[in-house]
């Protein structure tokens, strides 16, 4: 089939193939690149995290995940983390309550799946994980940049 991408315009083909089990498979071409990050995610971060959505976005799952791993390694360096492991950084942010106990745990999945995929001993790195590591590494974002600047812009804005 023949489609319009909604954001550009330009024409797309969109492949559909069924195969032998019946499972119906859709490709895009040119690939669709995935929407930017919030804004409200400071550049070295959301750099990084837009790079693990690119990378996901192409099937590269591996590069995903150590992206994810990366951008919340810069986000809690931002958050004024100042030990040396990533994962003392996650405990560090957390016993002074800028984490809670479950988003420490979630950016510790994340830096556990990070880990894995650099290096090549480490396990496969599937879809799901990275979709699933992606999604922990974005609420992550949300929790520590996006909500608090909704917050702040209902608390002073005009009565």
């Amino acid at each position: 089939m023949i489609g319009q991408c909604p954001s550009c315009k330009g024409c797309t083909l969109i492949w559909i193939t069924l195969d032998e089990k019946g499972k119906v498979s859709t490709r895009i071409l040119p690939h669709p690149s995935p929407q930017p990050a919030d804004k409200r995610i400071p550049d070295r971060a959301r750099n990084d995290f837009d790079e693990a959505r690119l990378c996901h976005s192409v099937g590269a799952h591996r590069a995903c995940a150590v992206m994810c791993r990366r951008a919340i390694q810069t986000a809690v360096l931002d958050q004024g983390a100042k030990a040396g492991k990533l994962a003392d950084q996650i405990d560090e942010l957390t016993k002074e309550g800028i984490l809670t106990k479950n988003v420490g745990d979630w950016a510790h999945t994340v830096r556990f799946i990070g880990n894995d995929a650099a290096h090549p001993e480490g396990p496969k790195v599937t879809e799901e994980d990275a979709r699933d590591i992606l999604d922990l590494a974005e609420e992550i974002m949300n929790i520590l940049y996006v909500m608090p600047s909704i917050a702040k812009a209902q608390r002073h804005r005009p009565q």
